[in-house]
């Protein structure tokens, strides 16, 4: 038999590609071929579609190519300044429990820079996210472990800078979490077209030739909040068994997540500083309070150094011995007690900087301004004074102004009041941990704002208090000499509680050289 192909209708092979890269069928990429029209359709367009797009389309006329660049913007933030989705996510060296992510920064430089990022993952048919980072990570690359020998996962991977946090990227395909020497001996079972059941020959070995199953299932998609209780049924190839006793209720609730990003200041001989960031899931209610422990360096043996939990994101710790090397962990803690504990803080040794200096409140002997001033005993050409109060950056607000001259930095407030009292701390950037802080109490403003009204105001010494002659004709002089007068200076008569004037009646005279008026 021969077949004689009509050539006039057989459609054209089209090839597409993205940046050199041939492009394939699916759930991403649609790709269609007639009517004289080759048409490329990008079903969920995200930003790691854009590049530059090629047609090649060969026809019994030849090849022709086309070629056209796609620019595709990110969709607004969910935070205001938050950086975009990151892009080119992969999954690399899968294993039974484990597989390696990495992927490209946000194409994007019009937010605050990048501080990390968080890694999420699902089970293939559910909605549920968990995030697998306890804290955001530094590097575009991530191992997940604790996956499940035997199940499908999807990954996301979501930037975070000081606005917030992005939308997350495009999530990965599915990964099966296997072996891959098992893989040549698996099935995989669709159900109702939403869960993959994997299932090893072995398993399908089942006693009197009734096929059995692994006795354990993932329930998806279950409300927080809600409890639920579940039953059981056996199936083989004559049916399905009596139902199996109802479980215990099971209540729903959403992890609180750990604290993170600890960090240290004020590091002294005896005490330091420490300091974290509020977890990025706070669970089913707010956080309240956190709780901190401290072990030596190498040792298990945690030591709580919270009695109730601290409803500050900071603890003063004091006790330390001057040369020992300590580490720390952070526990939020919400109505349904405390989460997981965080990551360990970098060791820290208890010693001060050589020359390290302490703020020092002060006012100025000629204006009269309230200030709390500190000399760095170490900076550089790039270093910064950051300011805060109650550990919270001060930035621009109008009650202190800062400034800096040399190694000093010195905080003044505009217009002091009790609004300003507070634990005021420094920190200069650049440097090997330079800080200082300085506990602003009422009975030290009040000493100060006396202070700052008698430079402002100041009682001027006399040489001679005030004095009267009677003069002719009922006039009357009085004069007095102070101590020292400059000619900027200014003076008013008071007679009976009433300001008197210049005038055809009263005459004044001022003699600045002599004191005297």
């Amino acid at each position: 038999m021969v077949v004689v192909p009509d050539l006039p209708n057989l459609p054209p092979l089209a090839q597409w590609f993205r940046d050199d890269t041939l492009l394939t069928p699916g759930q991403l990429l649609e790709m269609t071929v007639g009517g004289g029209t080759a048409r490329l359709t990008l079903p969920h367009l995200a930003k790691d579609d854009e590049g530059l797009y090629t047609l090649r389309v060969f026809t019994k006329d030849g090849t022709e190519e086309h070629s056209a660049y796609l620019f595709v913007s990110d969709a607004a933030p969910p935070v205001a300044g938050a950086p975009g989705a990151p892009m080119s996510l992969k999954a690399f060296d899968v294993n039974a429990d484990f597989v390696l992510l990495a992927w490209k920064p946000p194409n994007a430089v019009s937010e605050a820079a990048v501080s990390g990022y968080l890694v999420d993952r699902r089970e293939s048919g559910s909605d549920a996210w968990l995030q697998c980072t306890d804290a955001p990570v530094k590097v575009c690359k991530y191992p997940v472990h604790g996956l499940e020998e035997g199940r499908s996962y999807h990954f996301r991977v979501r930037a975070v800078n000081s606005a917030g946090v992005g939308r997350a990227s495009r999530e990965t395909g599915r990964v099966l979490a296997l072996d891959a020497a098992e893989s040549e001996r698996l099935q995989v079972i669709k159900i109702e077209g939403k869960y993959d059941v994997v299932i090893r020959s072995e398993d399908l070995e089942g006693r009197g030739g009734r096929p059995g199953v692994r006795g354990r299932f993932v329930v998806h998609g279950l409300t927080p909040g809600e409890s639920y209780t579940f039953r059981v049924q056996a199936a083989n190839v004559f049916g399905l068994s009596e139902e199996s006793q109802e479980s215990s209720a099971i209540s729903v609730e959403p992890a609180l997540g750990p604290a993170y990003n600890l960090s240290f200041s004020e590091v002294r001989g005896q005490s330091l500083v420490l300091l974290w960031k509020v977890p990025v899931y706070t669970g089913a209610s707010a956080v309240t309070g956190y709780l901190v422990d401290m072990a030596k360096k190498g040792s298990s043996e945690f030591t709580s150094l919270t009695q109730e939990a601290t409803s500050h994101r900071y603890l003063q710790v004091s006790g330390l011995e001057e040369g020992e090397t300590y580490v720390f962990r952070v526990r939020a803690v919400n109505a349904h007690g405390a989460g997981r504990a965080s990551e360990l803080s970098e060791p820290v040794c208890a010693r001060a900087l050589p020359g390290t200096q302490e703020i020092v409140a002060g006012v100025d002997e000629v204006t009269g301004d309230v200030f709390l001033s500190l000399e760095a005993c170490e900076i550089c050409e790039t270093s910064k004074f950051v300011w805060s109060k109650n550990y919270k950056a001060i930035g621009d607000c109008p009650r202190a102004v800062a400034t800096e001259t040399g190694r000093t930095s010195r905080l003044t407030f505009t217009n002091p009041d009790k609004d300003d009292l507070g634990r005021y701390s420094v920190v200069v950037t650049d440097t090997d941990g330079v800080s200082s802080s300085q506990t602003l109490t009422e009975d030290a403003l009040n000493t100060m704002l006396e202070l700052s009204y008698a430079i402002r105001h100041p009682v001027v010494p006399l040489k001679h208090g005030l004095n009267y002659e009677i003069l002719e004709k009922g006039h009357v002089r009085f004069w007095l000499q102070a101590v020292k007068l400059t000619p900027a200076v200014s003076y008013r008569f008071i007679v009976n509680d009433k300001e008197v004037k210049t005038g055809e009646v009263q005459m004044f005279n001022m003699i600045p050289s002599e004191g005297g008026a």
